[in-house]
C-alpha cells in the first residue's frame, strides 16, 4: 500500500498506463507498435487498445466510447470487463486501485515483464537513431553473444586489437521484434565498409564483401606476424587461447585478419593493399589460423584452399612473379622468371613426392597425387594436387627452397595429438605459470590442473578449440570440487568461540 494517497493528477504523472496494462494480462504487439504507439491486448478478454506513451493517454481499436487517462482506463475495468463508466464512484473506485498498484510498483522490484519492455524500447530508440546509418549499428555495448555462447573472454575483446573494431547492429523483424546482433567491422583503405555479422542464428556479411576485419594497429611500429582466419569468432578465440601461454610474448607486435566469407583474388588484392600500409618486419611471419574442415572432402577443404591462395600472392608479391589459378584438381602457379627458381633443386623435391606417394598408395590410387612440374618457353608450370594434404604434396619443402616459409606457418587446432602436445603449447603449471592477465579463479586454476587424463574432442576451428578447452577445464574444476565435498570434515576441540 501506498503511504500517501495520492491524487488524480500524481496517479496520472506517476503510473505508466502501458505498465499498468502489462501487469494486467495484456500484452505489446511489436509487430503494430512504434516508438510514439503501443499496441496491447488482453488475451483473455480481447480488448484491445492504443496508448500513447508520451501523453499517457490511449483510445480502443473496437469500441470508441472507451479512451482517455490511465484512471479511466482502469474505471472501465474494475470488474474486470470492459464497462464505460463515468461515474464518481467508478472514478473514486479506480483512484484507490491504482493507489494500491503504485505503492506495490514503486516498492518492488521490476517485474520480467516491465524489464522486457523497457529493454524492447531501448532498442526501438537505438534502432530510429541509426537509421541514417547503413547497417543500423553504433560501437558495441552488448557483448553477450561473444561471451555467453561463443565463451570468449571479454577481456579479450576489450584488448587494444579491437579498439573501435566491433558493433552492434540492430534488426528489426517482420513480427515487431528488434534483435540485437554482434558484428567485426569490414574494411578497405582504413574505410568501414561493411560488417561480419553473427548471433545465434544469425550469419552473414553486410555492405561490400571484399573488405576484411583487421585488427587495430595504432602505435605499431615493427609488426612481427600476420595472423588470418576465416572469422572474427576464430580470430578472438584464438586470442584468448594464446593469452593464456605465458610464452607468447605480448610485447611484440601482431596483426590478425578475419577474411569473414571466402577468399578469392579481388579480396585478395585488398589484403595486400592493407599490409603494404603496415611496419611488417622485414621477416614478417604469416600463420594461417583457418579451420580444418574434418567434415569435406580433401579437394574442397575451403581452408586450405584459402592457404595456398594466400602464400601464392604473398609468393609474387614478396619472392618471385606469379600467376595463381585452381580447378578441381589442381592448384596452378605459373612462374615466368625462371631465373629465380632452382629448377634440378625443384624437380627433386617433387621426385621425392612421387616416391613417397608410390609407397604409400596402391597402383589404383595414385592417379591425380603426384606434384607435376613442366618447363616451357613463358616459365615454370608447377600444379600442385589438391586430393592429398599439403604436407604429401613436399609444399612445405618447395617454400623452403623458395625461402618462403615464413609466408606460409599453418597453426591449427589438431584434432589428432594430446592436449598437451597442441601446437599452442598452453603449458600451463604450477612451476611456470605467471598470471599476468586472467583474474578469474579458473584461469589461476590452470595452473594446477594436469589435462592429460582427457582425450581431446576434435576441433574443427579456434572457437571449437576454445570451447572445448574450457569444457574440459570445467570438467577438473567440479571433479575438484567433489572431491573437495567428499573430504572427512575433521573434528577439532574447541575451547571458547574461533573468529
Amino acid at each position: 500500500m501506498a503511504t500517501t494517497f495520492k491524487s488524480k493528477d500524481d496517479i496520472k504523472a506517476e503510473v505508466p498506463l502501458v505498465d499498468y496494462a502489462l501487469l494486467n494480462g495484456y500484452s505489446i504487439n511489436k509487430e503494430k507498435t512504434s516508438q510514439t504507439w503501443v499496441l496491447l491486448k488482453n488475451e483473455s478478454t480481447g480488448d484491445r487498445v492504443m496508448i500513447k506513451t508520451k501523453e499517457n493517454l490511449y483510445y480502443n481499436l473496437d469500441y470508441d466510447q472507451d479512451k482517455g487517462d490511465v484512471l479511466q482506463f482502469v474505471g472501465n475495468r474494475l470488474n474486470g470487463a470492459l464497462n464505460v463508466d463515468k461515474s464518481n464512484k467508478a472514478f473514486h473506485g479506480a483512484l484507490v486501485k491504482l493507489n494500491n498498484f503504485l505503492g506495490n510498483y514503486l516498492n518492488e522490484d521490476k517485474k520480467k515483464v516491465i524489464l522486457d519492455k523497457e529493454k524492447y524500447f531501448r532498442k526501438k530508440e537505438t534502432l530510429s537513431s541509426l537509421q541514417d546509418k547503413e547497417w543500423n549499428h553504433k560501437p558495441i555495448e552488448d557483448y553477450r553473444f561473444f561471451t555467453n555462447e561463443r565463451g570468449i573472454d571479454i577481456n579479450i575483446l576489450k584488448l587494444p586489437y579491437f579498439k573501435d573494431r566491433l558493433f552492434n547492429t540492430y534488426f528489426s523483424l517482420p513480427n515487431g521484434h528488434i534483435l540485437t546482433n554482434y558484428a567485426f567491422g569490414k574494411y578497405t583503405d582504413d574505410k568501414l565498409v561493411g560488417l561480419e555479422v553473427r548471433n545465434t542464428k544469425q550469419k552473414q556479411i553486410m555492405g561490400d564483401h571484399d573488405g576484411v576485419f583487421i585488427t587495430n594497429t595504432k602505435g605499431m611500429k615493427n609488426i612481427q606476424a600476420v595472423f588470418y582466419t576465416e572469422s572474427g569468432i576464430d580470430l578472438a578465440s584464438y586470442l584468448e587461447l594464446v593469452y593464456a601461454n605465458p610464452k607468447f610474448d605480448r610485447s611484440k607486435d601482431y596483426c590478425f585478419i578475419s577474411i569473414g566469407g571466402n577468399l578469392y583474388q579481388s579480396k585478395m588484392d585488398i589484403i595486400l593493399k592493407e599490409l603494404d600500409k603496415l611496419p611488417l618486419a622485414k621477416d614478417c611471419k604469416f600463420l594461417s589460423l583457418t579451420d580444418n574442415d574434418l567434415d569435406k572432402a580433401e579437394n574442397k577443404k575451403p581452408g586450405k584452399n584459402y592457404d595456398v591462395l594466400f602464400t601464392a600472392a604473398l609468393i609474387d608479391k614478396y619472392i618471385t612473379p606469379l600467376t595463381f589459378s585452381a580447378n578441381d584438381t589442381y592448384f596452378n602457379f605459373d612462374f615466368s622468371k625462371k631465373e629465380d627458381l632452382n629448377l634440378p633443386l625443384i624437380k627433386s623435391i617433387f621426385e621425392a613426392q612421387a616416391v613417397t606417394i608410390d609407397q604409400t598408395y596402391s597402383a589404383d590410387q595414385r592417379f591425380g597425387k603426384y606434384v607435376v612440374v613442366k618447363e616451357n618457353e613463358e616459365g615454370i608450370n608447377i600444379k600442385i594436387p589438391k586430393s592429398i594434404e599439403l604436407k604429401q604434396t613436399n609444399f612445405f619443402e618447395f617454400l623452403q627452397e623458395l625461402k618462403a616459409e615464413r609466408l606460409l606457418v599453418q597453426h591449427k587446432p589438431d584434432p589428432k595429438v594430446d592436449w598437451n602436445e597442441k601446437k599452442l603449447e598452453i603449458e600451463i603449471n604450477s612451476k611456470d605459470y605467471e598470471s599476468r592477465f586472467f583474474k578469474d579463479p579458473k584461469e589461476e586454476l590452470k595452473a594446477i590442473i594436469n589435462l592429460e587424463d582427457y582425450k581431446p574432442k576434435y576441433s574443427n576451428d579456434w572457437n571449437e578449440e576454445l570451447l572445448n578447452k574450457k569444457e574440459i577445464i570445467n570438467l577438473k574444476i567440479e571433479e575438484k570440487k567433489k572431491l573437495q565435498d567428499n573430504k572427512p570434515i575433521e573434528k577439532i576441540k574447541s575451547h571458547g568461540r574461533k573468529f
